[in-house]
């Protein structure tokens, strides 16, 4: 891979590693504050746009257009609102900045990029198995997030697993394997749905660039995928597996584009299920996270509606969707739907399956939680997005042109000369020509 490469792969690397990297320091070293962790995101996302200026790919036009409008629209909320919190800005920027990044490279360097990240991802969930006391010794995630995040002692309410993140327990039974004696792991992610996020994101790759990989990479990739998948107990992402294998066959066949219909389907569907099944948005499962985002777009004003009281968003963070309107206006979340559903251009049996299965993860997973705009996960997302567009859109975008050289009479009356005198069993009619080489 060129060096513009490589280094697009170190930025993605470190998306996903870094707040286990500060999470080790804050465990060991000192006890760290939300600056670093603002600080190493920043830069992150700072070494993105410097890499992005390396791309030729004209669908950097398209990304930079969202960049544009997304700008656009955080400009007008300073106004509305008389304040704007840089995270609302940051948490829609990683789309298009990481989609561009993912156009330093081609679908052929995104298996080698993930090969790795996946061994990561897998140690680290096989040791949170084998050794959870250890694992919660090294990284200490409870004081991590309550340094960093403002967690609230209270909000980790598990007794038995004291070290790790709120959600690495449930009440009752595990979702997969309930026979199995484990917490839901959270592995390099400090967290169990992020886990579960990442192990569906690669699901995607899996599945578009099956043809792609070898036969140790295939059973490398799908023997440990189901491994992590196991030790997330996630839920969604057992769902949204089965999706993505359907998507693959199914989305080939539908039409171009038609991705575009998943999120207002999704909305609209919801909210015809709460009302037909009377659903309550008290709970922890998909109806009632679905009752709760539907809830939470029905009570929004039209002041909210357009962006006008955007701190609202952090009193509806279990609901995407409800989060995404509060903080960038019904204008920009259309706008980030439109150009995500739309942003990869699909020109061929793969680029169609992964626009697909990209928007409908992002179309459902809006409804049921704010996990979407995680770094951790979406830094991988967009990136194999942008990616997957590049190969045939750069193609596309150069067309080869062949120059015939300018037709002579002289050489023409060669080239009859040669037909004329040529031997009968040079070339027999019917018959094919073999190479001398």
């Amino acid at each position: 891979m060129p060096i513009s490469s490589l280094v697009a792969a170190a930025i993605v690397y470190g998306t996903v590693l870094f707040n286990a990297a500060l999470a080790f320091v804050n465990a060991n070293v000192t006890p760290l504050t939300s600056t670093p962790v603002i600080a190493c995101e920043a830069m992150l996302d700072g070494s993105a746009l410097l890499c992005c200026f390396t791309v030729q790919s004209p669908l950097r036009i398209w990304w930079v257009g969202l960049m544009v409008c997304l700008g656009t629209v955080n400009v007008v909320g300073v106004l509305g609102n008389e304040h704007i919190d840089p995270k609302f800005v940051r948490d829609v920027l990683i789309i298009p900045i990481y989609a561009y990044l993912g156009l330093c490279v081609c679908r052929n360097d995104i298996i080698k990029i993930m090969l790795p990240l996946q061994a990561i991802v897998l140690a680290g969930t096989l040791f949170e198995a084998a050794s959870v006391e250890q694992y919660g010794h090294f990284l200490k995630i409870t004081s991590y997030y309550i340094n960093t995040r403002g967690f609230e002692q209270s909000r980790f309410w598990s007794t038995e697993n004291t070290d790790l993140f709120v959600s690495a327990t449930r009440p009752g039974e595990r979702f997969l394997f309930s026979f199995l004696n484990l917490h839901r792991l959270s592995s390099i992610f400090l967290e169990p749905v992020s886990l579960g996020n990442y192990v569906v994101i690669v699901s995607m790759m899996i599945v578009t660039l099956w043809h792609r990989l070898g036969f140790g990479e295939k059973v490398f990739f799908v023997t440990s995928s189901f491994i992590i998948l196991v030790g997330s107990d996630g839920r969604f992402a057992v769902v949204s597996i089965l999706a993505v294998i359907v998507l693959r066959i199914v989305a080939p066949l539908m039409p171009r584009y038609s991705n575009v219909l998943y999120l207002p389907i999704v909305v609209v569907g919801g909210a015809l299920a709460v009302e037909a099944l009377h659903l309550n948005p008290v709970g922890d499962d998909f109806p009632s996270r679905t009752a709760g985002s539907v809830e939470a777009l029905l009570a929004m004003t039209p002041g909210a509606l357009f962006g006008f009281d955007a701190a609202h968003a952090y009193s509806v963070m279990d609901s995407g969707i409800a989060y995404l309107v509060y903080s960038q206006s019904i204008v920009g979340a259309v706008a980030v739907w439109v150009f995500i559903a739309m942003g990869l251009p699909q020109r061929d049996r793969e680029s169609i399956a992964f626009a697909h299965m990209a928007s409908f993860y992002f179309a459902t997973n809006l409804m049921i939680s704010y996990s979407v705009f995680s770094i951790k996960t979406a830094g991988v997302l967009w990136f194999m997005l942008g990616a997957m567009g590049r190969d045939r859109a750069t193609v596309a975008s150069k067309p080869t042109s062949v120059r015939l050289p300018a037709l002579r009479p002289s050489m023409l009356a060669s080239a009859t000369a040669n037909v004329a005198t040529a031997p009968s069993d040079r070339i027999a009619p019917g018959s094919t020509a073999r190479s001398s080489g």
